[in-house]
């Protein structure tokens, strides 16, 4: 009874404490690799767009503005295909016309066409800075970000994080986050 047993080793006592630390600094700067690698454009995107939470659109959708325009109203009860079909017909008449321009692009960003109407909605929305084409430039950034061209997506939305308005901070944070 009083006989010693023989020890026998287990494979975790042959493995040294020391080989836990190379596997320690792997794991540590593959975790800060992947935290400090560049969000995806589309992620960025879907932070940023949120009509339903913007002042300027939803001034623009209330019952006296959106109400009296059918392809505004089709946008609101999201039949986004049958607004910009009203809305292109408007467009053809009223080519000047921001508001509609700016759910014109709403709509095809939500179809996800916006590539077929940005360079017009960019070119018309540079001259002037009032709310409207505030909107139009701030939206179209976010549709050249979702087409996946970051860069001008930032040169698009730099005007507005030097001006006064309502998307300034977002627009300073979204420069921020480009340029990463």
């Amino acid at each position: 009874m009083k006989e010693k047993l023989p020890v026998t080793e287990t494979p975790l006592k042959r493995i040294r404490p020391w080989w836990y630390i190379p596997l320690a600094v792997a794991a540590s700067l593959a975790i800060i690799f992947i935290l400090r690698s560049p969000p995806e454009p589309q992620r960025i995107f879907a932070r940023y767009h949120d009509p339903a939470g913007d002042a300027v659109v939803q001034a623009y959708l209330q019952d006296t503005r959106g109400e009296s325009e059918p392809g505004i109203r089709q946008y609101r009860q999201g039949n986004y295909e049958r607004s910009m079909e009203l809305l292109s017909l408007r467009l053809s008449q009223e080519e000047e016309n921001m508001e509609l321009m700016l759910f014109y692009l709403l709509s095809a960003m939500e179809l996800d066409r916006q590539d077929e109407l940005l360079e017009k909605i960019l070119y018309v929305s540079s001259d002037s800075m009032d709310l409207v084409n505030q909107a139009l430039r701030w939206y179209g950034g976010l549709a050249l970000l979702k087409s996946g061209n970051p860069e001008a997506a930032r040169e698009t939305i730099h005007p507005l994080s030097q001006g006064q308005g309502p998307y300034r901070s977002d627009a300073r944070k979204l420069e921020k986050v480009l340029l990463k």
